[in-house]
């Protein structure tokens, strides 16, 4: 094995672990190769024979399924986090409209794509939990919500943007289901607004990793890392919450 460690990662952690891999090769540790992609596609690709020292997933359905089949080992959550909802600067949507808005035949609905995307995933639980609002709300939504990233294929994205407000502010979707870790960085930029999804809506992202080689000592000393006080920082920094954080009330 060479001295680097691979890392395939959910996309969704492609700043935070950019800097928790460059703390961490700070602090005199191997060099980590990183690939970010859609989980769910990640997971595929480990399970047709892709190499991989830790697979860190944005749920933790996906690292739970490489276990069962043998090829990963320990799986553990790392981070939580949430889902909102990315619309227009101008729009009039406020939290308790969201839900009507999102059924409005004339709003575009965007999304991540299901299976390939644990983001696309969530977002059914919470069309799924808007029927317990609006019987019958969860098909329509189902039904109307366009997958825009997330798949096989990357949508491309201009640098400095996060996918849901790029998708938002050029018009391919009026409302978006994105990451609640994105929230400082879309206020930042200034160029979209973020509704936080409420409770009845709202579900909860466990983010788990497991390792390949789980006896392979750098590879420890990366996952101890990641759980250790300053990794956790560093995820908190880039709006995860911690894997402690109690789980989110859903219907």
């Amino acid at each position: 094995m060479s001295e680097q460690i691979v890392v395939y990662a959910a996309g969704s952690l492609k700043r935070a672990f950019t800097a928790v891999l460059t703390r961490f090769a700070q602090l005199g540790h191997p060099p980590v190769h990183a690939e970010f992609g859609p989980a769910g596609w990640l997971r595929q690709r480990l399970e047709q024979g892709e190499y991989a020292d830790l697979f860190a997933s944005a749920d933790s359905a996906s690292p739970a399924r490489l276990v069962a089949l043998g090829s990963a080992f320990e799986p553990q959550i790392f981070a939580r986090n949430a889902l909102c909802a990315v619309v227009q600067r101008d729009s009039d949507i406020t939290d308790t409209t969201l839900l009507a808005a999102m059924l409005d035949p004339g709003k575009r609905l965007g999304m991540s794509t299901p299976i390939l995307d644990p983001s696309g995933d969530y977002a059914l639980q919470v069309f799924s939990n808007a029927d317990n609002i609006h019987p019958g709300a969860g098909q329509t939504l189902r039904d109307k919500a366009i997958a825009l990233v997330g798949g096989r294929i990357a949508t491309p994205i201009p640098n400095g943007w996060v996918a849901s407000e790029y998708l938002v502010s050029t018009g391919a979707a009026d409302i978006f289901l994105s990451y609640a870790s994105y929230r400082n960085a879309i206020l930042a930029a200034g160029r979209t607004r973020v509704i936080a999804l409420p409770d009845s809506l709202q579900v909860q992202a466990d983010y788990a990793m497991a390792s390949m080689q789980p006896q392979n000592e750098r590879v420890q000393q990366l996952r101890a890392f990641i759980l250790g006080k300053e990794g956790q920082m560093i995820l908190a920094a880039h709006g995860f919450l911690s894997r402690n954080h109690p789980c989110h009330p859903v219907p």
